[in-house]
């Protein structure tokens, strides 16, 4: 089972899940926008996933959101942590955005 945080940014991912006959249910996740147990090296293990844009990257580092709050507790509530980061970067001529 696939568990989806039910709150925006998040919840939309749903629909993309149905095409694939995956059991998908959604939840309040305190860390993470979607989680599920995989098979560790010793069993089964919480994996938590974190979804960002690249606007969103930007903003929660800048506010050091992420590195004081979002990453503590992604590492402390599930065994494998991911953060997949959404958007196309597109540099400048002098490599600025």
């Amino acid at each position: 089972m696939i568990l989806i945080d039910d709150r925006m940014g998040s919840k939309e991912l749903l629909p993309l899940f149905r095409p694939y006959d995956v059991t998908v249910e959604l939840s309040h996740l305190e860390y993470a926008d979607i989680a599920f147990f995989g098979n560790g090296p010793t069993g089964p293990e919480l994996v938590g996933i974190e979804r960002k844009t690249l606007h969103d990257l930007v903003n929660s580092m800048r506010s050091r959101r992420l590195s004081g709050y979002q990453l503590p507790g992604l590492m402390a509530a599930y065994a494998w942590v991911y953060i997949v980061v959404e958007g196309v970067w597109r540099a400048g001529d002098g490599g600025e955005k």
